[in-house]
């Protein structure tokens, strides 16, 4: 039997073929109106946004939770432009701990931006070992060769996920 670990590990190193637009677009419409909104579709990859309504009522409650909101909503934004199908979901909480943000291409994911290379680590540890998230999605506001160092340590540790930088279309899996 597979370990958590090795399950994971097999799931992003295997080349998950790419779903393709129609396919997408069938799921995305899909969705329940009564419990998402439907932010955004890509005619051109399949990419898609879709966000809880119950997570747009938590961006209501303080200008805190709607700084935070618009924050992940950016993200989420860039990745569907992509071609990931992203379902933004409510920021529950468990036994104090929150848990991941998002279905990041039908996987638990945590949504991290960032500008600064002292908490990377810290925020991927999190994400999965307190937040439940199997992989983590950043965004760098800067690159350097620290962040790209990180990037590797994050390798080395048995991380996965996605970033981009700030202003850059691409985004990268490491």
């Amino acid at each position: 039997m597979q370990s958590k670990h090795e399950k994971l590990d097999w799931i992003c190193k295997m080349r998950i073929p790419d779903i393709d637009i129609e396919t997408s677009r069938k799921e995305y419409n899909a969705l329940p109106l009564i419990e998402w909104r439907k932010d955004y579709f890509n005619e051109e990859n399949g990419g898609y946004v879709a966000t809880s309504w119950k997570r747009i009522e938590e961006a209501g409650k303080s200008s805190h939770e709607r700084r935070k909101y618009d924050r992940e909503h950016l993200i989420c934004i860039h990745y569907a432009r992509n071609g990931h199908r992203i379902k933004h979901l409510p920021d529950r909480k468990l036994n104090g701990e929150g848990t991941y943000d998002v279905f990041f291409d039908g996987m638990e994911a945590n949504l991290k931006k960032t500008r600064s290379t002292n908490n990377i680590i810290k925020y991927a540890k999190r994400a999965t070992k307190k937040q439940g998230a199997q992989i983590i999605l950043f965004e760098f506001e800067l690159w350097n060769n620290k962040f790209r160092d990180l990037v590797d340590e994050l390798i080395r540790k048995g991380y996965h996920g996605h970033y981009f930088i700030t202003g850059e279309k691409a985004t990268h899996q490491f």
